[in-house]
């Protein structure tokens, strides 16, 4: 994608509630593992092996669950959404 974000990851609890950071990638990984894109260290109900989350074009996965753009849900006791970036016209 010629370095562009595919996506937006905001946080929206915990210590790092506001919290927004770039997704350049198709998968990543959030919770206490060395390959992590956000360790999440702070909350132990994340799951110690991570969670992997994948982006697709209308919707993303959470492991096995499908969530929409936008949509808030929970890894571990942290809230969190994924935005698509605004693209200029």
């Amino acid at each position: 994608m010629d370095g562009e974000a595919r996506a937006l990851l905001e946080v929206m609890s915990g210590p790092e509630d506001g919290k927004v950071v770039l997704i350049n990638s198709e998968e990543v990984v959030l919770g206490p593992v060395a390959t992590a894109f956000l360790s999440l260290s702070y909350d132990n109900t994340v799951p110690q092996a991570g969670l992997k989350i994948t982006l697709k074009d209308e919707d993303f996965l959470v492991g096995e669950e499908v969530k929409h753009y936008g949509e808030l849900f929970r890894v571990g006791r942290v809230w969190l959404r994924i935005l698509r970036p605004q693209r200029e016209a």
